[in-house]
């Protein structure tokens, strides 16, 4: 009997990894598990104009709520305001790529101007809150890193009618962030 040469050797292990080799990639290119939470931060109403977001996913992550936190600069007075921002998300299908559409309350829009009252001319600047609806896309990559972008409208409450000011805004956002899975 003789003995298997070198390159004998060298093709049954070829061969050995060609069998085994797409079960392996496969297993690879698995999708990561579900998604659990998300921080961004960014700009726009849902970020709390500038700002951070928190955000949990849930039923079978094709639904989401987040909580926003940020900081809207000053228009016309001496310092700006916080502002906050809360929300639901229900998300397309995909992995990597969702488009979303988003129902949530936040600064609709700054208020700015001035006021006549009894005491005399004040400055009016502060944060208008109300409902708003935006669609956006969502990209998650397999290893966290997130990027959101969306556009809408929303209405603000308490609106002066001395600030000549329409209740209804657009809505924006654009953020970066991690997922965990």
């Amino acid at each position: 009997m003789q003995r298997p040469s070198t390159w004998g050797y060298a093709l049954a292990l070829l061969g050995a990894l060609g069998l085994g080799g797409p079960r392996t990639l496969s297993a690879q290119e698995d999708p990561p598990g579900p998604r659990s939470a998300a921080v961004l931060g960014g700009v726009g109403n849902s970020f709390g104009w500038l700002g951070a977001q928190a955000e949990f996913f849930f039923h079978e992550t094709r639904l989401s709520g987040f909580l926003g936190f940020g900081y809207a600069p000053p228009d016309v007075a001496d310092s700006g305001d916080p502002a906050f921002a809360g929300g639901v998300r229900g998300f397309t299908r995909g992995e990597k790529h969702r488009g979303f559409l988003e129902l949530s309350v936040s600064t609709v829009l700054r208020e700015t101007g001035f006021s006549l009252t009894s005491e005399g001319l004040s400055v009016v600047d502060s944060n208008r809150y109300g409902p708003g609806l935006q669609i956006g896309y969502l990209y998650t990559a397999g290893w966290g890193f997130t990027a959101l972008t969306s556009a809408g409208v929303g209405y603000a409450f308490g609106v002066s009618e001395e600030a000549d000011k329409n209740p209804v805004a657009p809505l924006l956002g654009l953020g970066l962030g991690f997922t965990w899975r």
